[in-house]
């Protein structure tokens, strides 16, 4: 997973004891990586181009969406998947919201 800015303090002794969790749960663990906000620029759109094997990027319209989606940086979520992986979201977001997210 890729978010912005810099690392939170604290933020490592909370990702192990999430990855803890994780573990025990869903034999899953999580790795979270900061782009800092003055290589936001640079780095983003790197990463994506890498060809880096990532789940979760952050993004935004003022964080390159645009610029990336349009080169196929990102997997479409579907509603059936959201339907069948995230029920609980999934039941909870006004089924308009879903058309007002396309490109």
């Amino acid at each position: 997973m890729y978010l912005l800015g810099a690392t939170p303090a604290g933020m490592p002794y909370v990702v192990t004891a999430l990855n803890k969790k994780l573990k025990a749960d869903i034999n899953a663990t999580l790795s979270i990586n900061y782009i800092g906000w003055s290589d936001l620029a640079a780095k983003y759109p790197l990463i994506l181009a890498s060809g880096e094997d990532l789940d979760v990027i952050y993004t935004a319209d003022w964080a390159y969406y645009q610029q990336e989606a349009v080169k196929g940086a990102f997997r479409e979520i579907t509603q059936a998947e959201m339907g069948t992986y995230m029920p609980k979201n999934y039941a909870a977001v006004n089924k308009v919201a879903y058309s007002q997210l396309r490109l």
